[in-house]
């Protein structure tokens, strides 16, 4: 029986299973892009542009159904709901600015999960379907 070095193994063993673990990855798993914004706020910070570019080359490149975006506040007031709108909105006119087309947009009104406030609810989801 043949016996070989660890450092051998390791170039070997580890390698090969991150391959395996790549391969088992869903190809299929919608990658989400995450817009987010200034408390009380619907207007796109650079960052945010950053982001819908991002998205909007994903779209391109990637084959896909709809794109679902998703605007959130921290509330559940009538204002929170309105801003949220407000947010979608704001990135669904950048995402038309950066050539998709309004046919592949899909707003959705979400309410963030239970106990996510402040900076961490302050956003928009995009997320292509497929």
């Amino acid at each position: 029986m043949m016996v070989l070095p660890r450092c051998v193994l390791s170039r070997l063993v580890v390698p090969g299973s991150l391959l395996a673990l790549a391969a088992c990855a869903a190809p299929d798993q919608p990658r989400p892009f995450v817009v987010f914004f200034e408390k009380d706020s619907a207007d796109l910070t650079p960052e945010a542009q950053d982001v819908i570019a991002r998205a909007a080359a994903s779209a391109h490149d990637v084959a896909h159904s709809k794109i679902a975006v998703a605007g959130l506040a921290d509330g559940s007031t009538p204002h929170d709901a309105t801003l949220a709108d407000q947010r979608a909105t704001a990135v669904m006119r950048a995402l038309g600015a950066q050539g998709v087309p309004a046919g592949e947009l899909v707003k959705q009104a979400d309410a963030p999960p239970t106990g996510t406030t402040g900076v961490a609810a302050h956003k928009v989801v995009i997320t292509l379907l497929p």
